[in-house]
């Protein structure tokens, strides 16, 4: 299943994710992808979503948030390619 994930406020931030296996960790996802930090999600109504099982696919996800400090980004960067490397290696980063 895909999602749109967006930041709250801003048309031009948009990014489509497959949805994982937790809330946390599409926190994560969209923490990432879109630069920010996110404690919450919330549907084009405005709803909060709490549980993966109200998600459909192709929802505009939104996520509130405050810009992550300057030069932040590249960490995050870095830290996702290290992960999805890992991944397809089938070996842990933990």
């Amino acid at each position: 299943m895909r999602v749109v994930v967006r930041k709250a406020g801003e048309p031009k931030s948009v990014v489509v994710v497959q949805v994982p296996s937790s809330i946390e960790q599409l926190l994560e996802v969209a923490n990432i992808r879109l630069c920010i930090h996110s404690t919450s999600i919330t549907n084009e109504l405005g709803g909060r979503i709490e549980d993966l099982e109200v998600i459909r696919d192709g929802d505009v996800l939104y996520f509130d948030a405050e810009e992550l400090p300057i030069g932040i980004e590249s960490q995050l960067a870095s830290s996702s390619a290290k992960r999805d490397e890992a991944s397809f290696s089938g070996k842990s980063l933990i």
